[in-house]
């Protein structure tokens, strides 16, 4: 729209230029510049010019041939098997949401590390580190970069580690803090002390209640999905879901890791968080927390 602006107003102001420069041609037989002949050769013009832009696309489009994506599809399985073989990490669950591609670095046919990443205006936005064996991760990275660079992609990385940042650099890379990811050490971890009143205070309140808490693994019935559902709906109140970095409501994706739920007295669900299929034994990553505010304790 701003370029369409841009090119009218430039052309009006060429046109009325070429009637101050050239008054014989203006005036003559007139005295004044009639309104139509301004938009007569205007149209003129805007349809020489369309034609022109018309077949500079065309000639582009036919030069390009069919446009290529980096990576591949998602697939279930063959993600798992990598989560499987090799080291996960904290972001890694969040490719079971299905919005993101994956590009895979092979090593005589075998898969030794993968990049999840989404597309936006010929980027590839890589989503956290990649999955697989670190040992290759510079060259994964150099033939993602390269292959990238064969399709016109740039590399964006977000929510990445020191080791990784530190190789990223010498790429060339410019760098923003956006945050910090908090971790927990769940041994050393207690709520007793003056520090901690406060949570004891709540787990007390809602202990009192007759709330619960409880871990669930998977798969889950239809019903406790059914229950999620609607606290979700409820948690959202018409706010549209976001994707990417965060997990959103989706069966399948809730089906990948055990859930984490909050029920009173009669076994209903008031509350839950989801924990993510991340490929690690000691690190447990929630995504998605929501409560159902018409009836969960404060504090839940």
């Amino acid at each position: 729209t701003k370029d369409a602006l841009l090119i009218f107003l430039l052309l009006i102001f060429l046109l009325t230029l070429a009637g101050v420069l050239l008054p014989y041609r203006s005036f003559q037989g007139h005295h004044v510049i009639a309104l139509r002949y301004y938009l007569y050769h205007l149209g003129l013009i805007l349809f020489g010019t369309s034609l022109v832009t018309l077949f500079y696309l065309i000639l582009v489009r036919l030069l390009n041939g069919k446009r290529r994506l980096p990576g591949e599809a998602f697939e279930v399985q063959r993600y798992k098997d990598i989560l499987e073989q090799f080291y996960g990490n904290e972001a890694a669950g969040l490719a079971f949401i299905g919005d993101k591609r994956l590009y895979w670095y092979q090593v005589d046919g075998n898969d030794k590390m993968v990049f999840q990443f989404g597309i936006s205006n010929k980027k590839c936005i890589i989503m956290g580190e990649p999955v697989g064996n670190l040992v290759f991760q510079e060259e994964a990275l150099a033939q993602f970069m390269t292959d990238a660079d064969a399709l016109n992609y740039e590399l964006v990385f977000y929510q990445v580690g020191q080791d990784l940042t530190l190789l990223l650099h010498d790429y060339g890379y410019d760098f923003m803090k956006a945050g910090e990811e908090a971790k927990i050490n769940l041994k050393t971890f207690s709520i007793s002390g003056r520090k901690r009143k406060n949570f004891r205070n709540i787990l007390n309140q809602v202990e009192k209640s007759g709330y619960n808490f409880k871990i669930i693994a998977q798969p889950h019935s239809q019903e406790i999905l059914d229950q999620l559902s609607a606290i979700s709906e409820i948690w959202l109140k018409g706010r549209k879901e976001k994707g990417f970095s965060l997990g959103y409501f989706d069966e399948k994706y809730l089906q990948e890791g055990p859930l984490a739920i909050v029920s009173d007295t009669s076994g209903k669900i008031v509350a839950y968080a989801s924990l993510m299929n991340n490929g690690q034994d000691d690190i447990a990553t929630i995504d998605l927390m929501r409560y159902d505010e018409s009836c969960a304790p404060i504090g839940v």
